[in-house]
């Protein structure tokens, strides 16, 4: 890796930081200000083409992944979310169902830069979502690990009597397990509970909300080789079904993002692949 790309990685995962754990002091130092959000949009996504051996379409691709979100915003400013919603869904089907992308360490590069871009535009823009992204409290953290707890009585038996999982525990380093949440268990929260959950509910039943969202969940982690199958499906349901319970419980994306955390690291820590 070249001196460019570890310089480009580390203001990325910086500013990525300071999103998650500061969007109160984000919001207050850049207002309603729309030159803020165009100059996050250049930034990042400069230095995302800084680091990534792309193809101009996968360049293109990328950027504009970044970019239309935060574009649509200025134009409707504080009008119809809808439309953002809208522009969110659509552009992470091509990340989420791996269309365009090579690679993991690309898809995962997508889905962190995107949801940086969501992180920027909830901070400064929506009022509601300054709850959402603070950091959590202790009794937050609880239910987080309690979550884990539930969701491991019911997905490790299942997981083996399926013959899904099978014992093949291995080494993930510090880096490995932060990359985890901040470019898998995060960036998921954010679109699926923070996103989808949390409009659908406006508009439902937030049970029938939990329901769609966890079922949209399960559908996005069917193509995720090579775990697809029968049983990764519904235990993608299940899991997202009490990813959103605790987020609702919460009304913070950390605690849930947590619990996914929790579930995917020991995950790749302890277990594999079976037949």
């Amino acid at each position: 890796m070249n001196a460019v790309a570890v310089v480009s990685i580390g203001i990325l995962v910086g500013i990525y930081l300071v999103l998650l754990g500061f969007s109160l002091q984000v919001r207050r130092w850049a207002g309603q200000d729309a030159r803020y959000s165009l100059l996050f949009l250049l930034v990042t996504g400069l230095l995302s083409q800084g680091y990534q051996s792309l193809s101009l379409s996968q360049r293109f691709l990328a950027f504009s992944y970044i970019g239309v979100p935060i574009l649509a915003d200025l134009l409707i400013r504080r009008g119809d979310s809808l439309l953002l919603w809208f522009w969110a869904i659509w552009l992470w089907i091509p990340v989420e169902f791996r269309i365009g992308f090579r690679t993991g360490l690309e898809h995962s590069s997508a889905i962190a830069l995107g949801t940086m871009c969501f992180l920027w535009l909830m901070a400064v823009r929506r009022d509601e979502w300054t709850g959402m992204l603070r950091l959590p409290r202790i009794e937050e953290i609880k239910w987080a690990i309690l979550g884990l707890l539930g969701f491991a009585l019911f997905a490790i038996p299942f997981g083996f009597l399926t013959e899904f999982l099978r014992w093949e525990p291995r080494y993930l380093s510090p880096l490995q397990a932060l990359w985890i949440y901040l470019l898998t268990a995060f960036p998921e929260e954010v679109l699926y509970r923070g996103i989808l959950f949390g409009q659908l509910r406006r508009w439902m039943d937030w049970r029938l909300a939990l329901l769609l969202s966890s079922l949209l969940f399960g559908i996005s982690h069917f193509n995720d080789r090579p775990y697809w199958g029968g049983s990764y499906f519904l235990l993608s349901i299940v899991a997202g079904g009490l990813y959103g319970w605790i987020f609702h419980i919460t009304n913070n994306l950390h605690s849930s993002a947590l619990f996914h955390w929790g579930v995917d690291f020991l995950w790749m820590l302890l277990f594999g692949r079976g037949k």
